[in-house]
């Protein structure tokens, strides 16, 4: 046989073997849909199997829970459980309508199921006609549990037989995709062969180029992989489409051009050296490579190979290079955003639990179980996830889960879960149903929100907005006295300085007269004027530097600071022309500086007011209940300007009592500011008689320190 006919007959039984191998695969593949269609057929008959056996498990729980509680809420469960039950046996009655020995068992199934189901109905009648006892006679017989393991071993063996043709089904599938796999890869081998077959021919003049090109570019412009072949120069001969679209040249410009010409220096080097190491002797070679084409990062898998004439001496050389990069770009995306989705899972603030449709747990994340007091290195798969339940939550649970089935989805069910320690968790529980492609409920997903935590940031957020609204108001009061601060300094200085001034003035006129007595005068007024401008900046920075330091708290005696006030700070003989009655007074958690300070200032005032009278009376008490200690001081002088009170305790309001000259107001607000930083309140009036009362109160457990961390910023702001 000549060359020609060698190259035509082996052209021949390639495509002859393409066509058998196309058979093959669409054989193949129908069978494999085949082995779906079974696959997805056993997995609905094993949902129906389990679900059976669920509905009657309800109708248990719900006959117990209508003896015990008598509420008609918990018998609906296991009603509806009835109703769903001869529905499944239907569809199964259909399913196995061609499998004799799983029908027989069916049938003894459902003969039992009917006796659960007419035992359930005895039960609920009982309890309906008053006969409670009698029902829990009927339970006590335990011919319900009997029939509840009967049904679960024929289950079993429905189960058992299923999942055994399930398996093999399975197995047969696998077999099939191999098989597919490799038939492909051979399909993809023979293309590759015709192509070279075709070479090989135009490389030895068996075929002309133009009808070689013509027979093939349908083929070769449609594969999906970049294929040029390439003389002993390194000139492209040949080239398709595919190559064309990378390039982003027609093939007539490819076609005549080097490699280097085409292709980056690094591609092109490798290129080169590669095709001579072929034509000294090696077959082929397949090479795997990243490359930066035009600034994108791509993966390729080139396989190179030769042409050969009759003297075996290399001609041509062949390239076929495939783009892999969509599919490397989709396995890392992928990857990557299931490795972001399990972080986020397990690290959610809240408890995920996925159950079965048998209510065992088959997945969790690391919060839910944390939150049960379970380790990460354990879990719990296979658990029912009602067993985790507090027996109060079970009927509630059983009840929810059943409209979760229907309804596809649950919210807020507060329900109490039992941790690894014994105690309890009060968590609120909402859940989504998960469906397969045939529809049918696979999975429930239960997620827990922790209800204790939900309330200690409840909590925290209540404390965190008084402490705001509380701040926001010493602001709002600080903002005020910083305005009536500015008027002091405009109003109450402007007289003074004013009259500095003139007389300023005229001593300098008294100066350029000689006029030595009225100079002496002028002069000890400008001083007077001075001094009162002096003394009231420093009873503005005494008070600030008292009210900014932190209070040291004692066991303080305020019949001892009483005394060492009258004896210590007042004028000598000043008491003697005043009746002063000191009731006994009460020890208190306080700073004995700040208390005798407040002391000082409020007895003083007194002591002003009530000098006018013709008999002065000033009078000490305290009263005490269970949470804090009143202390009142009473005299019987001028009371205090009316509509004023709540203007009282400002740092720079002018208030003065009547027929007084004296303001008071820095007094007051002192003693505010010390009754604060304990915690306490202060407070002026008059009482029956018309005669002045101040009144404070002192806690007589000691101030939080948050509290007095916050006074303190606040003041100090």
């Amino acid at each position: 046989m000549s060359s020609k006919g060698k190259i035509l007959f082996i052209v021949f039984i390639l495509v002859g073997l393409l066509s058998v191998l196309f058979y093959l695969v669409q054989r193949i593949g129908v069978s494999a849909l085949e082995n779906n269609h079974s696959i997805e057929r056993i997995e609905r008959t094993l949902y129906h199997t389990n679900r059976l056996l669920i509905f009657t498990t309800d109708i248990e729980t719900s006959g117990r829970g209508y003896i015990l509680t008598n509420n008609k809420e918990v018998k609906k469960p296991g009603e509806l459980a009835v109703e769903k039950i001869y529905k499944k046996l239907d569809t199964l009655h259909r399913i196995f309508a061609n499998k004799p020995d799983q029908m027989k068992r069916l049938d003894t199934l459902e003969i039992l199921i009917k006796e659960k189901v007419e035992l359930g109905n005895q039960i609920f009648y009982l309890v309906d006609q008053g006969k409670g006892n009698d029902a829990k006679e009927l339970v006590n017989t335990l011919k319900g549990h009997v029939l509840m393991e009967k049904i679960r071993k024929q289950v079993d063996l429905l189960i058992t037989n299923q999942k055994t043709e399930l398996e093999n089904q399975r197995i047969n599938r696998a077999q099939n995709e191999a098989l597919l796999i490799r038939l492909a890869k051979v399909v993809f081998i023979l293309i590759i062969l015709v192509l070279i077959s075709g070479g090989w021919a135009l490389a030895h003049n068996f075929v002309k180029k133009e009808i070689l090109q013509s027979r093939l570019e349908g083929i070769v412009n449609h594969i999906p992989a970049s294929i040029f072949i390439v003389n002993n120069q390194f000139k492209v001969t040949l080239a398709n489409q595919n190559l064309s679209n990378t390039l982003k040249r027609p093939t007539s410009l490819i076609e005549g051009k080097s490699i280097h010409e085409l292709f980056p220096d690094i591609i092109s080097e490798e290129l080169e050296e590669n095709f001579i190491k072929i034509k000294n002797g090696s077959e082929g070679m397949i090479l795997e490579k990243e490359q930066n084409f035009d600034g994108e990062i791509r993966h390729y898998v080139t396989f190179l190979f030769k042409f050969e004439n009759k003297t075996g001496a290399t001609e041509e050389f062949g390239c076929l290079t495939v783009d892999v990069t969509t599919n490397k770009k989709s396995e890392l995306e992928r990857k990557k955003a299931v490795d972001i989705f399990k972080e986020l899972y397990d690290k959610a603030p809240i408890g995920i639990h996925s159950i079965n449709l048998d209510g065992q747990i088959v997945r969790s994340n690391k919060t839910g179980l944390q939150w049960l007091g379970i380790p990460d290195n354990e879990n719990l798969n296979h658990i029912q996830f009602v067993d985790l339940l507090d027996r109060n939550s079970v009927p509630k649970f059983i009840n929810a889960l059943n409209q979760l089935f229907i309804k596809g989805s649950i919210n807020n069910l507060h329900l109490d879960i039992c941790k690894k320690d014994g105690s309890l968790l009060n968590a609120t529980i909402s859940g989504i149903t998960e469906k397969n492609n045939e529809g049918n409920i696979e999975l429930a997903h239960l997620t827990l929100i922790d209800n204790t935590r939900l309330e200690l940031a409840f909590e925290e957020l209540e404390k965190l907005n008084q402490e705001l609204a509380t701040q926001s108001s010493h602001v709002g009061n600080l903002q005020k006295e910083l305005e009536a601060f500015f008027f002091t300094l405009s109003h109450d200085l402007r007289n003074p300085i004013r009259n500095i001034t003139g007389y300023a003035q005229l001593l300098g006129n008294d100066l350029y007269s000689l006029d030595i007595e009225n100079s002496n005068k002028n002069l000890k007024k400008i001083i007077e004027f001075s001094e009162s401008i002096g003394g009231k900046l420093d009873d503005l920075l005494e008070f600030f530097r008292i009210t900014n330091r932190k209070p040291s708290f004692q066991n303080c005696d305020l019949d001892e600071v009483v005394n060492n006030t009258l004896q210590n700070s007042l004028p000598e003989g000043i008491l003697d022309t005043i009746k002063l009655k000191i009731l006994p007074l009460p020890k208190i958690w306080a700073d004995q500086e700040f208390i005798t300070l407040m002391m000082e200032n409020l007895v003083m005032g007194s002591i002003r007011s009530s000098s006018k009278k013709i008999f002065p009376y000033i009078e000490i008490s305290a009263e005490e209940n269970n949470q804090e200690v009143i202390i009142s001081i009473k005299d019987n002088g001028s009371i205090f300007q009316q509509n004023k009170n709540d203007r009282m305790f400002g740092v720079f309001q002018n208030i003065k009592r009547e027929d007084e000259t004296h303001p008071i107001n820095l007094e007051l607000a002192l003693a505010c500011r010390i009754i604060e930083k304990h915690g306490g309140t202060i407070s002026a009036g008059t009482d029956n008689n018309d005669w002045a009362v101040f009144s404070f109160t002192i806690p007589k457990q000691k101030p939080k320190p948050e509290y007095i961390e916050l006074k303190q910023k606040t003041d100090t702001f």
